[in-house]
Parts: C-alpha cells; structure tokens; sequence
C-alpha cells in the first residue's frame, strides 16, 4: 500500500515523458516532411535545367564529347557523330578509335595532360565513316578544373580536309 502513491507518481511521470516525446516525434515528422517535399521540388527543378542542358548541348554544332579518365567517351553530341558520319552510339565507349588517326606523340602528350591535369591542345586527323579524312584541331581539359579530375571535356575545331 505504501508504494501505491510512488507507482503513481512514476506512472504520471513517465505519462507526460511519452507525451513529450510524441510531440517531439510529431515535430521531427514534420520537419522530415519539409525536408522531403523540398528535395522532391529540387529533384523537379534539376531534371528541368538537365532537359535544357542537354538539349543546347546535343544542338551545339561544336563537335564535342566528354571522356573518362580511362579515355572511354561518356557522352558525345551530335555535331561530333555528324562530323565522323556516324549514329552517336557508334562513338561511346571505345568507338572513336576508329575514326581517330594517333601517334606515338599525340598519346604521349594526352598522357602528360592526364598526370599533370593541364589542358591537352593538338592538330588531329579524323577518318569519317565514308572515308573522308578531316584535319582538326583538338582541346580537351579536366573537368572539374582543379584536380582530382572526374572526366576530360574536348572541343573539335575542324580546320580542312586531307
């Protein structure tokens, strides 16, 4: 009988401590809630401006791709498939070795460029899938600019045939 008023007295406390804590839980669901309808807004938003990068990049009539730190082409646009003559496809991967004529001196420099991440300039010659060979001039550089670099972004300047 003497513990009946103690029991009570816990039992009350621990009461407004469940109470408490719902409320705290209430609360961080909430948050959770904000926090997730605001990442799914975000998520909306980045697909959008992605949509619109991806088209001014397609319709560049720049050839260009983007390549990997193992030299695999990772994306490629459409003036640098209609430059070789080819479906895009063809192009990611290992594909551009088909079309692109290199030496000993165009890899060694592409090598210096990747180990000292600087810009990588060069003339280069394309063979397009009808055989016709197209002289360029070539820049790729790091991407992000400051290293460790996640990928290689090159340009093509066609210059004349050969």
């Amino acid at each position: 009988a003497r513990t009946i008023p103690k029991l009570a007295e816990t039992q009350e406390a621990s009461g407004k401590a469940r109470g408490a804590l719902q409320t705290r839980d209430r609360h961080f669901h909430g948050e959770f809630r904000r926090l997730h309808d605001r990442l799914d807004s975000q998520d909306i938003t980045l697909e959008s401006i992605q949509h619109r990068i991806a088209g001014a990049w397609d319709s560049d009539p720049v050839p260009q791709f983007v390549c990997g730190l193992d030299g695999r082409n990772i994306d490629v646009n459409q003036a640098y498939a209609d430059m070789l003559s080819v479906d895009k496809r063809h192009l990611i991967g290992w594909g551009f070795k088909n079309f692109l004529e290199s030496d000993e001196a165009h890899i060694a420099e592409w090598v210096s460029c990747l180990k000292d991440h600087r810009v990588f300039i060069r003339e280069a010659v394309f063979t397009t899938a009808t055989g016709k060979r197209v002289k360029c001039s070539v820049r790729a550089w790091p991407q992000p600019e400051s290293p460790p670099a996640r990928a290689w972004h090159w340009y093509i300047t066609v210059t004349g045939t050969v």
